[in-house]
């Protein structure tokens, strides 16, 4: 307790880095209702913290829905940090920064991100094409139109190589949405290098197609990066594209 006026203005801190400070009432002080926006609740990271953006909107009389901002930050925690979270292999080795533990924190950059990038559809969260697919920051993410953020997703090879089906005849296919996927191959190296180089392109098609809505350095990203890694063994990350 840090002041006292009457009992309905009683001034707290609490006791950690951040010495937040709020007015109470002795009622809320005695049965400890008092709530901390800096203590980290969200998989024992995520926290509130102090700001004007809200974690749900709408009215209570058509209930209450996650915020845009909220719903994207509890995502990315989940993927990071909860350990039920579906295919967790996937972000095993993914972490978010320390800045990005606050929702506040957070949703400044969220909106300002959405509000320059005016597409319709789902916005989903990319840490691939700023970054190496690793960290999640306000200077490795972007937010794209969902049809390029999922064509750079990682591509995992089942029983074949990645992006390459077999024919009924034994020859070897890519997989259908690209130029090269009427073709048939007999070695299944080449037909997924042919994978490899169709989706390379691809990337480049899709930026070109929505460039209005991109920031210039995520568009001449795309423009560049070698994202072969990503959906092929024989490349590493170190490898770049000549352009």
């Amino acid at each position: 307790m840090i002041k006292y006026v009457n009992n309905k203005n009683i001034i707290v801190e609490f006791d950690d880095e951040y010495q937040y400070r709020c007015k109470v009432t002795s009622t809320q002080l005695k049965r400890g209702w008092i709530k901390n926006p800096y203590k980290p609740l969200l998989f024992g990271v995520g926290y509130y913290g102090v700001g004007l953006h809200k974690s749900r909107e709408g009215s209570s009389k058509d209930g209450f829905s996650q915020s845009p901002a909220y719903s994207a930050w509890c995502n990315m925690l989940s993927r990071c940090y909860d350990k039920n979270y579906i295919g967790p292999h996937l972000y095993e080795d993914c972490v978010i920064h320390k800045d990005w533990h606050c929702f506040q924190t957070f949703a400044e950059w969220y909106y300002e991100e959405i509000s320059y990038c005016k597409f319709k559809g789902r916005r989903p969260l990319d840490k691939d094409i700023l970054g190496d697919g690793t960290l999640y920051s306000a200077q490795t993410c972007c937010v794209v139109p969902h049809v390029i953020n999922s064509v750079i997703r990682d591509s995992n090879g089942g029983e074949y190589l990645p992006g390459i089906l077999r024919s009924t005849n034994g020859l070897f296919r890519v997989i259908p949405g690209y130029a090269c996927s009427d073709l048939r191959f007999n070695d299944e190296k080449i037909a997924h290098m042919a994978f490899v180089e169709a989706k390379s392109e691809k990337i480049k098609t899709l930026a070109n197609e929505h460039k209005e809505f991109l920031r210039p350095r995520v568009y001449e990203t795309l423009m560049t990066k070698d994202f072969r890694y990503k959906f092929s063994p024989f490349f590493e990350k170190s490898q770049t594209l000549t352009v």
